[in-house]
């Protein structure tokens, strides 16, 4: 059982890394290894973000201050983004179920929440 659980986990990194490899491929357009500033602004514009908060998110990335984002610090910044969704996720799904609003949840919390 464990060894089946490991190999789905593994699998399921394998699957995700080859995911954020192929996001990272489609930004990087020149094909370079490196996003640029400009793959990035042309990357997430669409999301409604203005040229400022790109820039300044991007700045925020570029942990070694080359004005390019290499491949680590791209992944460094998706696991972030993916742990931050994740804990909203939760968070929300645990704010459905804890009904009367205290921070815990109950029996009565479920009755509630299935009625």
């Amino acid at each position: 059982r464990k060894l089946l659980l490991a190999t789905v986990n593994f699998r399921l990194e394998a699957e995700h890394s080859s995911r954020l490899a192929a996001q990272f491929a489609k930004i990087d357009g020149d094909n370079s290894g490196r996003i640029s500033l400009s793959e990035f602004r042309d990357a997430f514009r669409s999301n409604g973000a203005s040229v400022k908060q790109l820039e300044a998110m991007f700045k925020s990335l570029d942990i070694n201050g080359s004005n390019q984002l290499n491949y680590s610090e791209f992944i460094a910044a998706a696991q972030s983004l993916e742990e931050v969704t994740m804990m909203d996720r939760m968070l929300r799904a645990f704010e459905m179920w804890d009904v009367d609003g205290n921070g815990f949840i109950d029996a009565d919390d479920i009755r509630a929440a299935c009625e």
